[in-house]
């Protein structure tokens, strides 16, 4: 009888062989994204004032109309400056009670996507990468060409929290490519998929200056492009080949790597994903009788280890384990918070604007290619390490962010710039840094389960932000500003701290060791490989070298 830790290792074998064949990270893997900058163009605030008190008479030209900008109790309409589009002067969201709904006009599209982290993920697991992504996008596209003809605000937000929750398929997009390379690519994968991420919040800026007069047509523009990449998509873009052979549909993901191979001009046949040892096994087991008494000695060995992890792991492997010791639930906090402090400031930034001295279209361009230079976070971290890369961009992010409204009148405004830049760098700096940092964080069985957590954080923040901004509060509107800023230092506090360093140290596997390390700060070089396979591995070797086990 072949042990099934026989077969994982020989199927894993198989397996890496036949991605280095097929080669990896080549032209067959592409990734894009969009969406979620559209906003800041959609619903920026207008020129307005109260059209009640004066009798003012709207003849389609409002050049002569001083806009005063101030909320009147018990005005009856405002007129807005036509000279730009905005959803706040098309939905009249000004003043009052409507403000909020200008704010939630904002959030809907991160409520959606919060929501969609906990549904969309789950059932791509189990269903398929590919389906599930084609459904979304498909949807999404539906979504954003009909968000231009919304009649209301309340049409408009539910249109945009669909949109929200389909735009998740970039992140699926994201896993099949994750799930299509070697591991060793998954650092630089992680980076570039940011800096992708920031020339979309470029493109939307240009699209939102073409459109500058029509906010609905900035939906349209921003719809072709999907329907472009569902096609793209569709006939370009494999299904998953780990997922597939996890599934058991082994053929399936022969012939997707076998593609793959095929357009990084690889030869083919050598490609293949049929384990022999198996066979092999069988084969041998019928020849030689013994063989079956070590084989049982291997599988015997392995179902030891397997209680022994059970043991182990007595606390449970779910989200409430991330939170099962003091040290480990701070652990767990401190990466949460990383995420929710990155994303404040991030989209604090993106969404105010505004309030940045110069025309809006050439500061979000501006900011947009400032991010570019994120990738330094890929040589930083391997030269400092993880934690201190992190620290170094929350707590130059966060300064930068707290100083800048009270720069705006040095050199003409040029130096408040300056301190926007250095805030969206350092933002996104940190934003590449946590999703390589914090995986390595997490026990393996919990891996996904802490990201997913940590994650969610960041959405929270985006939601909450466009709430934060409509505070009024202190000189220069600094009140948003500094709560930005002090949600980062806080975290840098909270990583530095609590924070555990992952550069070149191993994956810490079980919930037990989780705890271990939330509690010593530190995984210790010596500390036990995480790789099960290579346990088995090893037994197996025993087993079929040493007659023992």
């Amino acid at each position: 009888m072949v042990s099934s830790a026989v077969e994982k290792i020989d199927r894993s074998s198989v397996y890496e062989k036949a991605f280095d064949a097929a080669g990896t990270f080549g032209r067959a893997q592409s990734y894009n994204g969009w969406q979620a900058f559209i906003a800041v163009f959609a619903t920026l605030n207008v020129d307005f004032r109260c059209a009640d008190s004066e009798n003012l008479l709207i003849h389609g030209n409002d050049s002569d109309i001083y806009f005063d900008n101030k909320c009147v109790e018990n005005c009856g309409i405002y007129i807005y400056d036509s000279s730009v589009s905005s959803v706040i002067s098309e939905f009249d969201l000004a003043c009052g009670s409507k403000t909020f709904l200008a704010s939630m006009s904002n959030s809907a599209f991160w409520i959606g996507y919060f929501l969609s982290c906990f549904i969309s993920g789950a059932i791509a697991d189990k269903f398929g990468r590919k389906m599930v992504s084609l459904i979304l996008l498909s949807v999404l596209g539906l979504s954003s060409l009909t968000t231009a003809f919304s009649p209301s605000i309340y049409v408009y937000i539910l249109m945009r929290s669909i949109s929200g929750f389909c735009s998740l398929n970039f992140s699926i997009d994201f896993v099949i490519l994750a799930e299509s390379v070697d591991k060793k690519y998954l650092p630089l994968i992680g980076s570039t998929s940011i800096v992708i991420f920031s020339i979309g919040g470029g493109v939307c800026a240009l699209s939102g200056y073409i459109f500058r007069h029509s906010w609905q047509l900035q939906f349209v523009a921003l719809s072709i492009p999907t329907v472009v990449y569902f096609l793209l998509h569709l006939f370009l873009m494999p299904e998953s080949p780990r997922w597939l052979e996890s599934n058991g549909k082994t053929r399936q993901a022969e012939e997707v790597l076998k593609w793959i191979a095929k357009l990084n001009g690889r030869d083919t046949s050598s490609v293949t994903l049929q384990t022999r040892t198996e066979t092999n096994v069988l084969a041998s087991n019928d020849q030689k009788p013994s063989n079956e008494t070590k084989s049982d000695a291997c599988e015997e060995k392995t179902n030891s280890d397997e209680r022994i992890s059970a043991t182990e792991n007595r606390h449970g492997n779910n989200i409430l384990s991330l939170f099962g010791t003091f040290w480990a639930a701070n652990l767990t906090l401190c990466g949460a918070l990383s995420w929710f402090a990155v994303s404040s400031v991030y989209y604090g930034l993106t969404y105010n604007v505004q309030q940045i001295v110069g025309d809006v279209y050439v500061n979000s361009l501006v900011l947009s290619a400032t991010e570019l230079p994120a990738w330094f976070v890929f040589v930083a971290m391997d030269k400092l390490g993880r934690k201190t890369t992190l620290c170094a961009c929350l707590c130059i992010a966060s300064l930068a962010c707290v100083l800048l409204p009270f720069t705006q009148n040095f050199y003409d405004g040029k130096l408040q710039i300056v301190f926007a830049m250095l805030t969206k760098l350092f933002a996104n700096g940190g934003f590449v840094m946590l999703f390589i940092y914090s995986p390595e964080q997490f026990p393996t069985v919990l891996r996904s389960t802490g990201l997913t957590f940590c994650s969610s954080a960041a959405r929270l923040a985006a939601i909450l932000a466009p709430f934060i901004i409509e505070m009024d509060v202190g000189p220069y509107n600094c009140a948003p500003f500094i709560i930005f800023g002090s949600f980062g230092l806080l975290s840098v506090f909270m990583v530095f701290v609590f924070g555990v360093e992952t550069n070149r140290r191993p994956f810490i596997t079980t919930v037990d060791q989780y705890y271990e390390v939330a509690k010593a700060r530190e995984i210790k070089l010596h500390q036990e490989s995480s790789n099960c396979d290579e346990k088995i591995e090893t037994c197996k070797n025993i087993c079929t070298t040493e007659n023992r086990c």
